[in-house]
């Protein structure tokens, strides 16, 4: 860490001294649950301060931490690695990589080092049925991203679990809050900004009263986006700023009204097939899909997940005998 402070108190070209250090004391470096919240207190203290992390320092648990925090935020930061010269001096430099690849490493960096650092949430996961080493496996990558409230796509066939899936994931990200669930490709096309947005009383034949749309019903809550796919591109412009601004405005208002709503979508096929195809938004896309979760079709389950299923659905028929 001297090399980082000394790399610091020194300054570059493109950032000159002076730099200020807000050391904080964490209980746990080897717990995610210690380290995230006193990271994210320091990022909200300062909001306007230049974000570096330094992720080659530390445990496995604190990289883990600055690339989700990294990838949460809505302006990146810098990530940064240190390491020793054959001279024995320290040497800093900057990682640069794309969003999409950072998202990408983050996942698989965290599926192959840090699972097993993860408690999972029996009680939330209940419904389902965490039973194999595979499926509290994909659980627990599920849980994590929750827990940094990152938004979540899930991927999977009718029947896979994708509702029950994001209200768990809902219960974890904020508990209490209320959960508003949408199938979008229920939606007429002519009838989705008012239903997402909102609508002013009189600003559509058939507008007779003034309408909250679905991202103010779920404010300070969860919006669950089903087959979100199915969104018509002036739909999904529409979203994309929501998500970027923070704000709605009705169908036929002048005025915008921030919002606080935590993002799970959803759809059976492929988003990225969608974005190749030219159906979907790419730069929507990485708004959304930062922590993906994949669903197996109910044949794919192993055996001890089949067993847990029948156990259940038999513990519910003897219920209703």
């Amino acid at each position: 860490m001297t090399g980082f402070e000394d790399w610091y108190a020194t300054g570059t070209v493109d950032r000159p001294p002076p730099c200020t250090l807000f050391p904080r004391v964490i209980d746990n470096h080897q717990s995610y649950k210690n380290i995230y919240p006193v990271t994210e207190k320091l990022i909200t203290d300062y909001p306007d301060v230049e974000r570096h992390y330094l992720v080659s320092g530390g445990t496995k648990a604190m990289g883990l931490v600055w690339f989700l925090l990294n990838a949460k935020s809505d302006t990146e930061g810098k990530l940064f690695s240190s390491s020793q010269r054959l001279d024995h001096t320290d040497q800093v430099e900057e990682i640069k990589f794309p969003f999409a690849l950072n998202v990408t490493y983050l996942s698989e960096f965290m599926t192959t080092q840090t699972l097993d650092m993860v408690r999972l949430d029996t009680e939330a996961f209940e419904k389902l049925l965490p039973s194999s080493r595979d499926r509290k496996e994909l659980l627990r990558k599920a849980q994590l991203g929750a827990a940094a409230q990152l938004p979540i796509h899930i991927h999977g066939e009718t029947g896979s679990g994708k509702e029950e899936m994001a209200r768990a994931l809902a219960r974890i990200a904020r508990p209490g809050a209320k959960v508003v669930a949408v199938n979008c490709s229920a939606i007429p096309a002519d009838l989705i900004e008012s239903q997402l947005f909102g609508h002013k009383r009189g600003s559509f034949t058939g507008a007779d009263r003034d309408h909250d749309g679905f991202f103010i019903q779920a404010d300070k809550g969860t919006l669950f986006l089903d087959e979100v796919g199915e969104l018509s591109p002036e739909a999904q412009a529409r979203l994309l700023r929501v998500i970027q601004e923070k704000k709605v405005r009705k169908v036929g208002d002048t005025e915008e009204k921030g919002v606080d709503v935590y993002i799970i979508s959803a759809t059976q096929e492929s988003l990225m097939d969608m974005v190749k195809a030219g159906t979907f938004r790419e730069d929507l896309y990485y708004r959304m899909v930062v922590w993906p979760v994949n669903l197996p079709p109910i044949r794919n389950w192993s055996a001890r997940d089949f067993e847990a299923l029948v156990r259940r659905l038999w513990q519910g028929r003897r219920a209703i005998d």
